[in-house]
This record gives structure tokens, sequence and C-alpha cells, in this order.
């Protein structure tokens, strides 16, 4: 199975956002996994291996990043907040409906 990404992200100003890769993690396991959604996306458990969700592998065609984000904290407006998560990729799924793999 090939996972359809749409990596449209990275089409953005540099500013929106810095190409990361994830940092692997030792021993992964799943603990739940969600077939209905995988399911909208047109994927089954074999195409995402533990190895793809924890981070620890990249399926081909992802695009890993960083994304910046403003928002409120501690009670005020902060412009630009630090991006700590790293999303796979955007998948296109049934309907070209997006979803954002993290």
């Amino acid at each position: 199975m090939t996972i359809l990404f749409d990596n449209s992200f990275v089409n953005l100003p540099k500013s929106f956002y810095m190409r990361q890769a994830p940092v692997p993690v030792a021993a992964p396991r799943l603990v739940k996994f969600n077939h209905g959604l995988a399911a909208e996306i047109g994927v089954s458990a074999a195409d995402l291996p533990v190895e793809v969700l924890a981070g620890n592998a990249l399926p081909k065609g992802a695009a890993p990043l960083a994304a910046a984000y403003a928002g409120h904290q501690f009670g005020g407006f902060v412009p630009q907040c630090s991006a700590q998560l790293v999303s796979g990729a955007n998948v296109v799924g049934n309907w070209s409906k997006t979803y954002a793999l993290i």
C-alpha cells in the first residue's frame, strides 16, 4: 500500500516550519490503533507498523517537519510559540479529505 501524502506545508515560507526528523524511541509498542480512521485514509495496521507510528522509520513520501504556531500562552498572545511537535505529514484520505499524522 502506498500512502498518499500531501506535503503542501513545505511550500509555505520557511518561517512557518523547520524540516525536522523525529527522534527515534527505544522499544516502541502499539497501545491503540484507530482502525476506523485508518480505513478513512485507505490504510491498514500492516501499512503503519509501530516503527513508523513511533517515528523510528519514515514511510515513503513523508516530509516530517516542526510547525511554527502562534497562540495564547500564560495569559497573553505569543506571535510565535516554540514548535515542539514533529508531524509526519498530511495524508489524503477518502473524498480528498486531509488528515495530519502526528
